[in-house]
């Protein structure tokens, strides 16, 4: 999925979780969800998080992309570790961004290995990153985002 899609289905996702759970700073919260909606392609070297933040320029040399940063393992121990460190709403809205960008690149048909090391299983779907049909499904997306600020 291209980023901007990634960021619509991060956004979806996060106004899910504010109907559900008891969130004193909405707007922390989405912001929150949104950068964890870029820490999966951390692994991609040419990935939006890569041309921002410099620093994590050399984690693709050390890592295949759609590889363990497209993992649970890779969500739990990063999101986990900030909540720790930071507070829990904090290592919160990374995961559900995190957890946004792993079922939103699941729709492709590169998939996704969710266990990865431990299997080598993807879960894929019929949609090729950056063609229509993908086009479709972020108009579709960004119209239930709308949906649900307005409701």
């Amino acid at each position: 999925m291209l980023a901007k899609t990634h960021v619509a289905f991060g956004i979806l996702a996060g106004l899910i979780t504010l109907k559900f759970a008891a969130v004193s700073n909405p707007l922390l919260f989405i912001a929150l969800v949104i950068l964890g909606v870029f820490l999966p392609d951390v692994d991609h070297s040419e990935s939006k998080i890569n041309r921002t933040l410099k620093v994590t320029k050399i984690i693709p040399f050390f890592f295949s992309h759609r590889g363990f940063f497209h993992s649970i393992f890779a969500a739990v121990l990063i999101c986990g570790a900030i909540g720790y460190f930071l507070g829990f709403i904090y290592g919160f809205g990374l995961f559900v961004g995190y957890l946004s960008h792993l079922a939103s690149d699941a729709l492709t048909v590169s998939g996704v290995n969710f266990l990865h090391p431990v299997t080598s299983f993807k879960v894929r779907g019929p949609i090729r990153t950056g063609t229509i049909a993908e086009l479709l499904v972020f108009i579709a997306v960004l119209g239930a985002d709308a949906w649900l600020l307005v409701h």
